[in-house]
């Protein structure tokens, strides 16, 4: 959740940035074997939730943790993920659990939750079925609050 604070905020505009970037490419050609990238033609956003930034002992430069469900329409399949972000240039992307619809908000909440109890950080989970192209997720997007801008 964002909160009021103004730091918590830029960071997670930043990071909104960097999923754009990094999850929703213009065009799926560039698909990365073992990882779902939304296109809104065959993949498409279920679940996303952006943890604060967080130190620890582990990542004394700070980590944040980006966890995504994408819905492979023509496998039929779900997709949950992790993606860490630790220090501005190292992330890691994981992919959790790959499986029906039926599973994949349970995989998801499961995986969230137990993150967030690792960092002590619980993101709220945002619900983006039905978004079904680049413009309705644009407008999600801007009546959350959140800054959109793809970046070339």
């Amino acid at each position: 959740m964002m909160g009021n604070n103004p730091k918590n905020r830029i960071g997670h505009l930043r990071v909104l940035l960097w999923v754009v970037v990094a999850v929703l490419p213009l065009f799926s050609a560039a698909q990365t074997p073992g990882f779902a990238v939304i296109d809104f033609q065959r993949y498409f956003p279920q679940f996303l939730a952006v943890s604060e930034e967080v130190q620890t002992n582990e990542f004394p430069q700070g980590v944040q943790y980006e966890f995504l469900s994408i819905w492979d329409e023509q496998q039929q399949l779900a997709y949950v993920m992790v993606i860490r972000r630790d220090g501005l240039d190292h992330v890691l992307r994981i992919l959790m659990h790959k499986g029906s619809l039926e599973e994949s908000e349970a995989a998801f909440r499961n995986t969230v939750s137990g993150l967030a109890k690792k960092v002590g950080s619980a993101p709220e989970i945002i619900d983006l079925r039905g978004i079904r192209t680049q413009e309705e997720f644009h407008a999600r997007a801007v009546s959350l609050g959140w800054g959109v801008e793809i970046l070339k």
